[in-house]
């Protein structure tokens, strides 16, 4: 019998009759040895079994490697769309239908242990958050990923990353420890990450959207626990990385800036306002300001363009704000002030 992690199992026994070896045969039993056992005939059955798994090991990685980037994109697109919610109204039929059309495997009587990792401290400063997500999930791919049809590694939100591990595999600890505890440490020593594990429990299809809400609440608390253990540096250090980001990126948004701090928003919001005194959606709207004022005197961009890389939604929107801040519309402030281009 092979189990879903690849292993190979070798039967000992003292029943001769065909008839169960060829119940072990239809279950795929690498060896079916008869008492009295020989060592030397049990120790060349489990190197052969070894040999024989390192190299669908082999071959399965080589399968996913070769994989078209684009199939590997609409595997982990749709395993997204199952684990948030997507198909709660929709029975496996359609399920199979959908994935059958976008050339994804889906196999509605598997089972699956859902791990969450996460990222619970901020890297390297030079590193760049796309290198890192496409390492880590290529890294739990890599480990956790049985063939090539697998559920790919996913990412729900920023730096939260969601592998599908085997049941055989989860339980058997020491491999799966290890797996963990090598992850952890390549990815502290390449990008200064610290990276943190939470579990769920094995079930089908239809408890993964339920268990990854559940996982990534309690890694939010939990990242949110841990920048209030070493108050004062940490959040010292999340200022200054806003700070940086924004200055690289006028435009940046809430949202996006908690994610590159590893923050819930609001507890980033909190984190700032200790730190500065003031309101980080007011220091947005400061540094927007000042970027559109002189982009609206150094530049003959139009006004309507100027919004929208500040990332406002709407040109009316853009122009009441300014309006309200500096007493004149852009228009108006753009031919007060204006220099000779």
């Amino acid at each position: 019998m092979t189990s879903q992690n690849g292993c190979q199992r070798t039967i000992l026994t003292c029943h001769s009759d065909f008839s169960f070896a060829k119940e072990a045969i239809s279950y795929h039993a690498f060896a079916y040895l008869l008492k009295p056992f020989d060592i030397e005939e049990i120790s060349q059955a489990v190197e052969e079994a070894v040999q024989q798994s390192r190299n669908r090991q082999k071959l399965n990685r080589s399968l996913f490697a070769s994989q078209p980037p684009e199939r590997l994109l609409a595997s982990e697109h749709f395993w997204l769309q199952l684990v948030s919610g997507s198909y709660q109204n929709s029975d496996a039929d359609y399920i199979l239908w959908d994935a059958s059309r976008n050339s994804v495997f889906f196999d509605k009587d598997a089972h699956y242990v859902p791990c969450l990792f996460y990222i619970s401290s901020l890297p390297f400063e030079n590193t760049d958050l796309g290198v890192l997500s496409y390492c880590v999930k290529n890294a739990l791919n890599e480990f956790f990923a049985e063939d090539p049809g697998w559920p790919p590694a996913i990412e729900p939100k920023p730096c939260f990353f969601l592998s599908f591990v085997s049941p055989d595999l989860f339980l058997d600890r020491e491999a799966f420890d290890k797996h963990c505890s090598d992850l952890i440490q390549f990815f502290r020593q390449k990008f200064g990450a610290s990276l943190q594990i939470l579990t769920g429990e094995e079930g089908d299809y239809l408890t993964l959207q339920k268990q990854a809400d559940l996982l990534l609440v309690q890694a939010s608390s939990a990242t949110e626990s841990l920048s209030d253990g070493d108050d004062t540096e940490k959040s010292a250090m999340i200022v200054k990385k806003i700070f940086e980001l924004v200055k690289e990126n006028k435009a940046i948004t809430r949202e996006e800036l908690a994610s590159q701090v590893f923050l819930s928003p609001d507890y980033m919001a909190k984190v700032f306002k200790k730190e500065t005194g003031k309101r980080i959606s007011d220091y947005l709207s400061e540094v927007r300001l000042q970027e559109a004022k002189c982009l609206l005197t150094d530049t003959t961009r139009s006004i309507s363009d100027i919004a929208s890389s500040l990332s406002y939604s709407n040109f009316s929107g853009f122009s009441r704000m300014f309006k309200s801040e500096t007493g004149l519309s852009p228009a108006e402030y753009r031919k007060k002030h204006r220099k000779a281009l």
